[in-house]
């Protein structure tokens, strides 16, 4: 069967084409829910937002039929989809794969795995920074997560002379991170 050409004489206006969007919502949601799993929907509801989008900003008078042209745009915006989806995947095994993240948070975006390195990085620099003394309070507290009476027994201080001195080596520690942040 061949396309209809489009003709001046039945141009399709803007109105038409977000009309025609909104009368088949539903069945473009189902058909993206079967292309992308249904189980998904933020992705669904985020697919159709990019094509009632699409569908207000088109020049409408270029369409020769609307429905058929929407269903273009799906079908683009749902392996738009599927090629994100295989980069954040790729990713995310290459950042599992890399012994240098070892121990690092679930992290949804490439975006959120840089600024973790970044912090990372900045803590590391900030650290080694501090004097020996706070250094080893914030490592006992924070990485080998020792309780304060544990550590104040072993350096034989009050429960309160170490929550001073952690104190301060926060405010050492935040005063480090400000001035490499400063620097970058």
């Amino acid at each position: 069967m061949s396309q209809v050409p489009f003709s001046p004489e039945q141009p399709h206006d803007l109105e038409s084409c977000v009309a025609i969007f909104e009368e088949n919502r539903e069945a473009f949601r189902g058909v993206i829910g079967s292309k992308i799993g249904a189980a998904n929907r933020d992705a669904v509801d985020d697919i159709l937002q990019e094509i009632a989008l699409a569908a207000s900003a088109a020049k409408a008078t270029a369409i020769a039929n609307p429905k058929s042209w929407l269903r273009q745009v799906l079908n683009h915006k749902v392996a738009d989809f599927w090629r994100k989806e295989g980069s954040r995947r790729r990713l995310t095994k290459a950042v599992q794969d890399n012994p240098q993240c070892s121990v690092i948070p679930p992290i949804s975006s490439p975006y959120e795995w840089v600024l973790h390195l970044e912090n990372r990085e900045h803590l590391s620099r900030a650290l080694t920074q501090l004097p020996e003394e706070d250094r080893e309070l914030l490592k006992r507290k924070y990485l080998r997560s020792e309780s304060c009476k544990k550590i104040s027994v072993a350096m034989g201080i009050s429960t309160k002379a170490l929550e001073y001195r952690l104190d301060r080596a926060r405010k050492n520690l935040r005063k480090q991170l400000n001035e490499l942040n400063h620097e970058s």
